[in-house]
């Protein structure tokens, strides 16, 4: 069970690669995801430094640019979900903050 073809396939739908958020918004992460197993939590990540956790679908997570540290203008999104077996998969999407 434990092999690459049953990991969870993971895509973000927001925060949107072309958009351009202020330090104030509220972005909201949304997700599209396939797994054989169920999804039991997601973790996030802006610029490699974990920001935070969700364990119930549907797995939206919010946060404020402001309120990241080593936030940059350009910021890279990781999301990490793991299935109820400890599969594991990724997904990163690039997204920008204007100062």
């Amino acid at each position: 069970i434990h092999t690459p073809a049953l990991s969870p396939k993971i895509t973000i739908s927001s925060p949107i690669p072309s958009s351009s958020y202020l330090l104030g918004d509220k972005i909201n992460i949304l997700l599209n995801k396939q797994s054989r197993f169920p999804i039991a939590s997601v973790d996030y990540f802006i610029n490699d430094v974990y920001v935070g956790s969700v364990k119930k679908e549907p797995f939206i997570f919010s946060f404020i640019p402001d309120d990241v540290v080593g936030i940059k203008e350009t910021n890279a999104l990781k999301v990490v979900a793991t299935d109820s077996v400890f599969n594991k998969g990724s997904a990163t999407q690039i997204f920008h903050v204007v100062f």
